[in-house]
């Protein structure tokens, strides 16, 4: 989670389309249907 705080890293992973959360595995799964 720590590397999710770091500006250029979310930068790069927002450019993809992509959302950064920095859930946990376990709170992923309950999005899940």
């Amino acid at each position: 989670k720590k590397v999710l705080q770091d500006p250029a890293v979310k930068k790069r992973i927002e450019d993809t389309g992509s959302l950064v959360v920095g859930n946990s595995p376990q709170e992923f799964a309950k999005e899940l249907p």
